[in-house]
């Protein structure tokens, strides 16, 4: 039995692999960084702006987190980032998403 060695590629094809590889990594960077894309707005909320509120002085107390309170009679202070609004512990609407297993 007689064994045969695989050849090594030429040394002109040994840099066209990476380069694809470099290629794909340049355009999947580029799809991801765009701005304006709804999917891609999705995944990196940093530049979304929501708007805060203050309780009005009718609430003695601060209510406990996630305690619904009608939205009618917060006191607006303008739009931040969410993502400073929830390092600082701002007030803000949002909404809540559940997904159930229909299984």
């Amino acid at each position: 039995m007689r064994v045969r060695f695989r050849r090594a590629p030429p040394p002109t094809m040994r840099w066209v692999m990476p380069l694809i590889a470099l290629v794909l990594l340049i355009i999947r960077h580029a799809v991801h960084n765009a701005k304006g894309n709804d999917a891609i707005s999705l995944r990196s909320s940093k530049d979304e702006m929501v708007p805060v509120y203050e309780l009005p002085p009718t609430f003695s107390i601060e209510p406990s987190h996630l305690t619904p309170i009608d939205p009618s009679t917060l006191i607006p202070k303008g739009s931040y980032s969410i993502d400073l609004v929830h390092r600082k512990g701002h007030l803000h609407t949002g909404h809540v998403l559940y997904v159930m297993d229909a299984a």
